[in-house]
C-alpha cells in the first residue's frame, strides 16, 4: 500500500503509571512496604531532590519518546558529573536503573492492557528469553501456564528481578487447545527443584523458586486498581492514588489504610488555630496590600522581598511575592477565588501546617514532584482550611505553584475538598 505512513503510538497506560510516581530519597524509599514502591521513584547513592525529579522525568521522556539507553545516558550526563560517578564506574548502574525502570513501566502498562481482553483470552503464559544471561529460576518458570486471575501471578508477574527482561503473553482457549498446552492449577512457588541452565543443558543447583529479593509483589494489580484523575488549578493533571503512603511511628512508611489519615472533620480541637477579626483582611483593598500582608508573616518588610523557609520536615521552600503573580501573564493573581481576605491564614498554613504531603503531578508534560500543605483554623464556631502547593523547580528549594484557601461558610464542602488534597506521600503531621 503506497504512500502509508505508522507512526508508533505512544505507550499511553506505561505513562500513566509513570506518573504516579513519586521521587524520594533511598532510605526513604526501603522503609516502604513492598506493596508500596510501585508508587515511588528513587536511585540508591542519590539524595538530592532535584537529581531525583531530574531523573524521574527523563525516564518519563525515554518512555514517551521511544529512547534508547544510549540517548538517555546521553540526556542524563548532567545529573552523573554532578554525582562525581565516573564512566568506568557509572556503566552497570545506569543499564540497571534505565531498564529496571522501564521494564517495570512497560510491563504494568502491558497489565492494563491484558485485562482489558480477558475475557476473550482468559490464559497467561509466563516468557523467559532463555539465553546465558537468564536467571535460572525464572528459565524455569518459562512456558507455565496460568488463568488469568490465578494468585501465581501475585508473585510471578514480571519484572522479577533487577533488570529483568521476562515477559507475559496472552493465549485464547483455542490457542490452548489447538498448541495442546497444559494449564497449570498448582502455584509451584516456593518449591524446591533443580532449574536447567539454558547453556550446558544441565541441572543446576536446587533453589527454590522465588523471584529475586524485593520482587515478589504485583504492584501493577495495586496501581490498576486505585488510580484517579483529579485536577490542579491551572490545568496541569495529576495521576493521583486513592491510598496514600503515611509514617507511622518514627520513620516507618506504608501503604495506609484509612487509620493512617484520619478524618480532618474529627482531629482535636487543639489542632484548629484560632482566628480573630484582625486576621481576615477587608475587601477592596490593593493588590499590593494583600500580597505585602502575607509577606509581613514572615517577616518580609518589602514587596520584592524573599526569604527561604524551612517546613517542619525540613524542606527549604522560597517565601515571596511569586506566590501570587501568574506564571504567563505576570499579572497578579492575589484576588482570585476570593482568597485575598485570607492570605494571613495562608501565610500561617505554611509557616505552621497540620500536614504536609508530597504529590506526583504532571507540569507542563513532565512528571514532577509537588508539595500540599494543610492547615485548619477556628473562626467564629467556623471551621476555615488553608492550602498551598510547592512545585520542585530546578535546584534544590521549592518554589510556590498555587495557594488556596476555602472560604468559610460551607465547613462540609471545605473538608470534603482537603480531603480529596490528602495523597501521595506524608511527611510531616502535627504531633
Amino acid at each position: 500500500m503506497a504512500g502509508v505512513t505508522v507512526t508508533p503510538l505512544p505507550p499511553r497506560e506505561a505513562l500513566a503509571y509513570w506518573r504516579t510516581k513519586v521521587p524520594m530519597k533511598a532510605r526513604e524509599f526501603y522503609d516502604l512496604e513492598l506493596e508500596a514502591r510501585s508508587r515511588a521513584f528513587t536511585v540508591s547513592g542519590i539524595s538530592r531532590e532535584d537529581l531525583l525529579d531530574e531523573l524521574c522525568g527523563s525516564l518519563f521522556k525515554a518512555l514517551s519518546e521511544g529512547r534508547s539507553f544510549g540517548s538517555w545516558k546521553q540526556d542524563t550526563q548532567e545529573v552523573w558529573d554532578a554525582l562525581g560517578w565516573t564512566e568506568k564506574g557509572r556503566s552497570f548502574r545506569l543499564d540497571n536503573i534505565f531498564r529496571t525502570n522501564i521494564q517495570t513501566a512497560y510491563h504494568l502498562g502491558r497489565f492494563a492492557q491484558m485485562q482489558r481482553v480477558k475475557e476473550s483470552r482468559p490464559y497467561w503464559q509466563y516468557d523467559a528469553v532463555n539465553d546465558s544471561r537468564t536467571r535460572p529460576t525464572h528459565r524455569a518458570m518459562d512456558g507455565k501456564i496460568y488463568p488469568a486471575d490465578h494468585p501465581f501471578w501475585n508473585t510471578w508477574y514480571p519484572p522479577n528481578g533487577f533488570r529483568c527482561r521476562c515477559g507475559v503473553r496472552t493465549l485464547s482457549e483455542r490457542q490452548v487447545e489447538r498448541e495442546g498446552l497444559t494449564v497449570e492449577t498448582e502455584d509451584i512457588t516456593g518449591k524446591l527443584v533443580e532449574p536447567i541452565d539454558p547453556v550446558t543443558g544441565r541441572k543446576t543447583l536446587a533453589r527454590l523458586l522465588m523471584p529475586d529479593p524485593g520482587f515478589s509483589t504485583h504492584p501493577a494489580k495495586d496501581w490498576l486498581s486505585t488510580l484517579t484523575p483529579s485536577e490542579l488549578e491551572g490545568g496541569e493533571i495529576l495521576d493521583l492514588f486513592r491510598g496514600s503512603l503515611c509514617r507511622k511511628g518514627k520513620g516507618t512508611v506504608q501503604l495506609t489504610s484509612e487509620s493512617c489519615r484520619p478524618p480532618l472533620s474529627g482531629i482535636d480541637a487543639r489542632h484548629l488555630l484560632p482566628v480573630v477579626d484582625d486576621d481576615i483582611m477587608a475587601s477592596g483593598l490593593k493588590d499590593e496590600q494583600y500580597v505585602l500582608a502575607f509577606l509581613k508573616e514572615f517577616g518580609i518588610s518589602k514587596l520584592d522581598g524573599t526569604r527561604i523557609h524551612k517546613l517542619p520536615d525540613g524542606t527549604p521552600v522560597v517565601i515571596g511575592k511569586g506566590f501570587f503573580v501568574g506564571k504567563s501573564t505576570r499579572d497578579w493573581k492575589v484576588k482570585k477565588s476570593g482568597r485575598e481576605r485570607y492570605v494571613k491564614l495562608l501565610a500561617r498554613t505554611i509557616l505552621n501546617p497540620y500536614e504536609v504531603w508530597r504529590v506526583p503531578a504532571e507540569v507542563s508534560g513532565r512528571p514532577m514532584a509537588v508539595l500540599r500543605l494543610i492547615r485548619l483554623f477556628s473562626f467564629r464556631n467556623h471551621e476555615i482550611g488553608g492550602f498551598a502547593v510547592f512545585n520542585l523547580l530546578k535546584g534544590k528549594v521549592w518554589h510556590a505553584a498555587t495557594v488556596f484557601t476555602p472560604k468559610t461558610g460551607n465547613e462540609s464542602g471545605m473538608l470534603e475538598y482537603l480531603e480529596r488534597q490528602r495523597a501521595g506521600i506524608l511527611l510531616y503531621r502535627e504531633e
